[in-house]
């Protein structure tokens, strides 16, 4: 089932197209299920100020965008960020439980904690009087399993939220910093009543630095305590200590801007339910930690900016969406770890979340970052099309139209892609910027120059640009309403191609950029 509506993207005079004419990848948005009610066309929450990103917020992050969050924050009158960092903990707790401190379990993997010669799989583990040597935060910051505390310290930036984008400190202003974490196994006491924790810490930014904290909230780390292997545990750490309901709320409605981190989205969803979910049921009691957040975004009392999984977890259905784990371990108190099954725990929320309903989020929308390019094969990664089992679950449950918004990361670590403004009740498109081009192996190279023959154009170049050279280093953006229909973001009915024209199966027609040969 699709829509036939015209593309806001689509140039004059070009024809009316069904879902499946143009595939999935080259579309920015497009309607995953079709009712014969329409387009939900409820009023979105005109408090709302909100960028949901895929490639987060760097200093190179694309000027419109950029400016675009500055405006926002500047209709705010809180100071500081707030990380939210449940979807990175199962990455934060990595040290002690992915791949650190037992060889004979963990050698084979790609990335490990420990140091071993060469540092690949089945490389030799290093011992030094007979005990394992491990790698440095340093070394694990290379590949992305240092610590938070670590990170803002030494690259001011997290999950791609940079502080010098974030803070918007002048000189010698101390701006505060918090990082929280809701802690919840999903364990009641014998009256039915949550157990649950809310962490947090807080450091500053100051000056294009960032300092840390210790729990007592007054004492800098020193240089030892950044090197030190971290804690993220309910029983509370150096820098992370147990807070009550009341004081979480006062911070999260002092802050400018909430991020919301990357890494498995269901830690997000279940963290953020307004009222606690428990074995599948929504129970009856407020999550002061979820509520607390939702409320200051819905209030518009904060800038809400969402990185992957915090992007994600604002759509109005999920389910098969992602890929992300739902049964893990995490370690709840020091030492114990608590199996996590969040499909159980979810129940019917792992389909339909409510958060972006909650807040006010219109037209039923689900986000989709992170659309990847393989420069090798040719093709889209599918995140597209994954939309489409989804679809299937929907069929017999929805009473409107809902559409899909993808977002393509141009330069990840740049902090380059395309992303979402939900603000004043409506929807912006932001389409990123990136001159990066990517150099082309022989046989990617060769099958270009193969498909060009057979379709009557040439390709003679050993790269292939992120995106088509037209687009404005400035980027561009463009508002959208259901009845504007599909976006097509390249191939042939497409006006302004961002994006390379392929798909999941590999180049089309006019591959590599539809106008471009």
């Amino acid at each position: 089932m699709g829509l036939t509506s015209s593309c806001c993207n689509q140039p004059p005079g070009a024809t009316d197209a069904v879902l499946d004419d143009i595939p999935l990848d080259a579309k920015a948005i497009f309607p995953i299920l079709a009712t014969k009610n329409g387009a939900d066309l409820t009023p979105g929450n005109t408090n709302l100020k909100m960028l949901l990103t895929s490639a987060g917020l760097m200093p190179e992050t694309t000027k419109g965008v950029v400016q675009r969050y500055k405006e926002l924050s500047g209709q705010v009158k809180g100071k500081g960020v707030l990380y939210l960092l449940d979807a990175k903990l199962k990455t934060l707790q990595w040290q002690d439980h992915g791949g650190a401190g037992d060889p004979e379990k963990h050698n084979d993997q790609k990335y490990v904690s420990y140091k071993r010669e060469p540092d690949a799989p089945g490389g030799k583990p290093a011992f030094k009087d007979g005990k394992l040597l491990m790698k440095s935060q340093a070394e694990l910051s290379t590949i992305g399993y240092s610590s938070i505390e670590y990170a803002l310290k030494n690259n001011q930036h997290y999950s791609n939220g940079h502080l010098s984008v974030l803070a918007q400190a002048s000189v010698g202003e101390k701006v505060p910093v918090y990082l929280s974490y809701f802690g919840f196994d999903g364990d009641l006491t014998k009256s039915g009543k949550p157990e649950y924790k809310i962490l947090m810490a807080q450091g500053f930014w100051q000056d294009g630095e960032f300092t840390m904290l210790r729990s007592d909230g007054q004492t800098p780390f020193s240089k030892d305590d950044y090197e030190a292997k971290p804690k993220y545990v309910q029983d509370g750490s150096i820098s992370f200590k147990p807070v009550k309901d009341e004081e979480f709320a006062k911070v999260v409605n002092s802050v400018n801007t909430v991020w919301s981190c990357g890494g498995v989205t269901w830690s997000t969803v279940m963290a953020l339910q307004p009222y606690f979910v428990d074995d599948g049921k929504v129970l009856d009691v407020v999550n002061p930690y979820g509520k607390a957040i939702l409320d200051a975004v819905k209030s518009g009392t904060v800038v809400y900016v969402g990185q992957s999984a915090g992007t994600v977890a604002l759509s109005y259905n999920i389910g098969p969406l992602t890929t992300d784990p739902t049964d893990f371990q995490l370690e709840t108190d020091n030492g114990h770890m608590e199996e996590m099954d969040l499909d159980f725990e979810l129940g019917k929320k792992m389909l339909k979340p409510g958060l972006g309903e909650y807040i006010g989020i219109p037209h039923r929308l689900i986000f989709r970052p992170h659309l990847h390019f393989d420069y090798d094969k040719l093709r889209f990664g599918g995140r597209a099309v994954a939309a489409q089992r989804l679809a299937e679950d929907l069929t017999d449950i929805s009473a409107h139209d809902i559409y899909c918004i993808t977002c393509s990361d141009y330069d990840f670590h740049a902090g380059k892609g395309d992303c979402v403004e939900i603000s004043a009740g409506g929807v912006t498109y932001h389409v990123g910027h990136s001159d990066k081009t990517h150099p082309l192996s022989e046989n990617a190279r060769n099958a270009i120059k193969e498909h060009s023959k057979r379709h009557g154009w040439s390709w003679d170049k050993d790269y292939l640009a992120a995106q088509p050279g037209k687009n404005p280093p400035e980027g561009r953006s463009f508002k959208w309403e259901p009845s504007q229909g599909e976006v097509h973001a390249a191939g042939p009915k497409s006006q302004k191609p961002f994006r390379i024209y392929a798909s999941s199966d590999g180049l089309l027609a006019h591959s590599p950029h539809h106008g471009e040969s």
